[in-house]
């Protein structure tokens, strides 16, 4: 029994995620729908450049005629690139960043109109928001593996006049990517459009990862003669416009191993953030109002997480159609998600399997309850209890031990109706059993609080005692551990207690019920760990319940 009980306390963690209940869910949003997506995220697709006129070029190009005469080769690379009619451009955001060799770079000072030609080069990008530009240029992403990125769904000025839907990737990861489809790409920081910033540098190598040349990005335009630029770059907030043209963009998220300083990731992308476009991610992302107070722990809570603001989309969910309610979080094992164009919107489509799904108004789980006054009553412990009962009634009335005077008064047992109880047990054997149940219960009682604390760490994404272990404040770590009490208070009513019952009964009948008392109170807690941590879900939900009609705008400001 304690081997049995020291193996039960060791795969505890297993058993929280084999005991919990998983959903095949799918949804679909349009791109006015603010979301959250956080965790390790596989990126595959092809993103088109974002359509710009010539007007919009952080230069005048009229200004550089002058290099018909003096560089040729130069001015039939920007004429054909500006003259395309198609001219597109891509926004970067760069920590550090670096192309391939390219064979040749052409550098334009835009205050002195100076021109310096090099050849065998890589760029090298420091600290700075960038501008690609190209003819019909598109980004492909490959197979990009980014092991932790806290992703958004927002819409942002880049051009002005353009309101364009964007995935925003918070990550401190390298990315590669190949820009494709332009005879040549302008590279420019976005310092030289707005006048403000530039604190990046422009840097480039020659094959031998020599410094060939060293000047701020603010006073001058990188034009590549390369048909494919590949781009390896660290990125605190790498952009996906998601709209026009026929891009095909997916992602896969998933639970990340490890998670980073989430809020570190904001301040750095905040800092490469062009100052119109609000000052903060936190403005950007598009968060509501009274939200930013909780963003540090909402945030690292999120891991393999989507949260939605805003939005009373259908969900499907094993086939039966839910709803949000102005808000969503689904915490989930995958998801895929999947952008497309339908009737002129940018349209999100997500698909996975969630162990955690809140609609906004209630938490979803498949728990069988009848309606009691508009309160759902469980209906497998009440089964539960019935069969308890009568077990009950067999073992202590029905083949109750009969009695029979001796000649003397005394009184003598005689067998059950098998003639096999009560059972005698030798003395040693009796010791065994009752030191050995305590011990297995004793165990028992220390692993079923541990299942209990695991199964909300894989729900939440945190519990009493992990938050305990990270300091968290004393009030969360408190507020936690009382709801899992309950919850495990729940689960002993529910389902320990009349097993326990039940099993005292048999115990008893067949003679070891003295001996073996902590037997019969450990499989009432086994019974817990059974049965009741797969009704975490369904208390939670009824507390929301609860507090939804105490308390009936309590989610109002989250409403987007």
């Amino acid at each position: 029994m304690v081997v049995i009980g020291i193996f039960l306390l060791l795969s505890q963690t297993a058993d929280a995620q084999i005991l919990m209940p998983n959903y095949a869910f799918s949804f679909t949003v349009n791109e006015n729908t603010s979301m959250l997506v956080s965790g390790k995220t596989e990126l595959n697709g092809i993103i088109n450049g974002i359509p710009m006129n010539e007007s919009d070029l952080p230069f005048d190009t009229s200004s550089f005629t002058y290099l018909q005469i003096l560089y040729p080769d130069l001015a039939s690379l920007l004429d054909d690139m500006l003259n395309s009619g198609n001219l597109s451009m891509y926004p970067l955001l760069i920590d550090h960043g670096s192309t391939n060799l390219l064979n040749t770079v052409y550098l334009i000072n835009v205050n002195t109109k100076s021109v310096q030609t090099f050849k065998k080069v890589k760029v090298d990008v420091k600290n700075d928001s960038m501008v690609l530009g190209g003819a019909a240029l598109n980004v492909n992403l490959g197979d990009i593996v980014i092991p932790y990125a806290l992703s958004a769904m927002i819409k942002m000025e880049v051009v002005e006049g353009f309101n364009n839907p964007f995935f925003v990737l918070l990550t401190d990861s390298d990315i590669n990517i190949s820009v494709v489809n332009s005879p040549s790409y302008l590279l420019a920081s976005t310092s030289i459009l707005t006048g403000e910033g530039g604190g990046g540098r422009l840097t480039l190598e020659n094959e031998n990862g020599n410094v060939i040349w060293d000047e701020p990005d603010k006073d001058w335009i990188a034009v590549i003669d390369e048909s494919k630029v590949y781009l390896n770059f660290n990125s605190s907030a790498f952009l996906l416009p998601v709209s026009g043209g026929k891009q095909a963009l997916s992602l896969r998220v998933t639970p990340a191993e490890k998670t980073p300083d989430v809020m570190g990731l904001l301040d750095k992308a905040s800092s490469l953030m062009p100052e119109g476009e609000g000052g903060s991610v936190e403005n950007i992302l598009n968060l509501p109002e009274g939200l930013n107070t909780f963003i540090s722990p909402l945030l690292q809570a999120s891991n393999g997480a989507c949260i939605l603001f805003g939005t009373n989309s259908s969900i499907n969910v094993n086939g039966k159609e839910e709803r949000f309610v102005n808000m969503g979080l689904i915490r989930f094992n995958y998801c895929d998600f999947n952008v497309k164009e339908q009737n002129g919107e940018t349209m999100v489509s997500a698909e996975g399997d969630g162990k955690l799904l809140f609609l906004g108004d209630s938490v979803y789980n498949d728990i069988p309850a009848q309606e009691v006054n508009g309160f759902p009553v469980p209906v497998h412990p009440i089964a539960v209890w019935i069969l308890s009962i009568g077990v009950f009634i067999i073992f202590t009335i029905v083949l109750k031990k009969k009695e029979k005077n001796g000649e003397k008064g005394d009184k003598k047992e005689k067998k059950g109706s098998m003639g096999m109880f009560p059972v005698s047990l030798p003395e040693e054997h009796k010791k065994f059993l009752k030191w050995g149940s305590l011990v297995f219960y004793v165990l028992l009682l220390i692993a079923v609080f541990i299942l209990f604390d695991s199964a909300f760490g894989y729900l939440l994404g945190f519990s009493a005692f992990s938050s305990t272990l990270s300091g968290a404040p004393l009030l969360l770590c408190g507020v936690l551990f009382v709801l899992q009490l309950f919850c495990m208070s729940l689960a002993y009513i529910f389902f320990g207690l009349p097993i326990k019952i039940a099993a005292h009964s048999i115990l008893n009948y067949i003679g070891l019920g003295k001996e073996g008392r902590f037997l019969w109170r450990g499989i009432g807690l086994l019974s817990m760990w059974l049965l009741g941590v797969s009704y975490i879900l369904y208390v939670l939900n009824t507390l929301i319940l609860f507090l939804h009609s105490m308390i009936p705008n309590m989610l109002g400001g989250f409403a987007g």
